[in-house]
């Protein structure tokens, strides 16, 4: 489906990465919708979090009105953009519609990261076009930030329908060096209702 798809990106029209339910590939998806400024929240947060980060425009089974953005629509992410496979790093982009119901489904399915909130959502929580290995692990954290093939950044939409870029190099600590506070510029981009509203970025 064009309108869901970067013209740059070089992923299969239909994802093969994510499969519904571990058998049925959809169409793929470069733009995913903000979750939040750290990992990924459900409903009602985690419990074991800070819980000022699930502050997302989109979360399961949460109907988000224009007035529960309270840092504004200009200063607020909608959608985010994720890239098929960029710099030679697997992002595995994600996908129109489709979710199985929980954050991550890394033993259940083959592959292990196939499913989630990580196919559809996108967070601050890593930093944007990270390699494979930046945080240590095996884990999918390095998919479910920002990444494009354009140089330097990557494209967001914000809650005022304004299509930006932003840059890679701008103020974001991701997992790499997050605190799960809403503590950077991206945070608080992706954040909609923190209270800290930026001026120009």
């Amino acid at each position: 489906m064009a309108a869901f798809r970067c013209a740059s990106d070089v992923g299969p029209p239909r994802n093969n990465f994510y499969l519904v339910h571990a058998l049925y590939e959809t169409a793929t998806s470069n733009y995913l919708a903000s979750n939040g400024s750290w990992a990924f929240r459900a409903p009602l947060g985690d419990p074991g979090a800070v819980s000022s980060t699930n502050n997302g425009m989109f979360r399961q089974n949460v109907a988000t009105r224009f007035r529960d953005l309270t840092d504004g629509t200009s200063n607020t992410i909608a959608l985010g953009e994720r890239a098929w496979k960029a710099r030679s790093v697997d992002y595995s982009a994600g996908l129109v519609w489709g979710m199985y119901g929980s954050v991550v489904l890394r033993t259940t399915y083959t592959p292990p990261e196939a499913g989630g909130y990580v196919s559809i959502m996108t967070t601050a929580f890593g930093d944007m076009n990270p390699p494979r290995n930046v945080y240590g692990n095996s884990t999918d954290y390095y998919r479910r930030g920002l990444s494009s093939n354009h140089s330097g950044g990557a494209h967001v939409v914000l809650a005022d329908g304004a299509v930006r870029f932003l840059s890679e190099n701008m103020d974001q600590n991701g997992w790499s060096g997050g605190t799960g506070l809403v503590d950077s510029t991206l945070d608080r981009l992706f954040g909609m209702n923190d209270g800290q509203v930026l001026g120009e970025f």
